[in-house]
């Protein structure tokens, strides 16, 4: 009698020294929410997309992150208006101004080490920036 083969859990793997293959991308443009009633923040997008759309009012938003402080630098910009966007949103449907910051302190956090300013500064300068240029 031949031997059976073996049964496969429906995962296969490439033999060693064979060409993988490409890993996944992640979706082009999704806001995630942390938790429940929080600021959705950017996970994805197209932030070169997201500077044009923004228009004037979207350079006087990062004018005024870059007159706060917060480290602007190139290629953030998109992700920085999404960020922008999302607060305004988050305002529209009525989060407390105070969730809102919740949230940029993680990405102040994120930012403290690079800058001058705390990561409260950081964060108070985003929602700030964001009230007074796009909302």
């Amino acid at each position: 009698m031949p031997p059976r083969p073996a049964k496969t859990t429906g995962a296969q793997s490439n033999p060693p020294g064979a060409a993988q293959p490409p890993a996944a991308k992640p979706p082009a443009a999704q806001l995630t929410a942390t938790k429940p009633g929080s600021v959705p923040l950017p996970s994805g997008g197209d932030p070169a997309k997201a500077v044009a759309d923004a228009g004037p009012k979207g350079q006087d938003y990062l004018q005024a992150l870059r007159a706060a402080g917060v480290p602007v630098q190139p290629g953030l910009e998109g992700i920085y208006i999404l960020f922008a966007k999302a607060t305004c949103d988050a305002k529209a449907k009525g989060t407390s101004r105070q969730d809102i910051l919740s949230q940029f302190s993680q990405i102040g956090s994120m930012l403290a080490p690079g800058s001058k300013l705390s990561q409260d500064q950081i964060a108070e300068a985003f929602v700030s920036s964001a009230e007074r240029t796009l909302c």
